[in-house]
């Protein structure tokens, strides 16, 4: 169980960190 809450707040992360990277790419253009 823990292992499974773990991996899903990484895959939020990643979401949130996908998210914010292509904002600011589309930010700069």
């Amino acid at each position: 169980m823990k292992y499974h809450i773990a991996a899903n707040a990484n895959a939020n992360a990643n979401a949130n960190a996908t998210t914010i990277d292509s904002m600011a790419q589309l930010s700069t253009r």
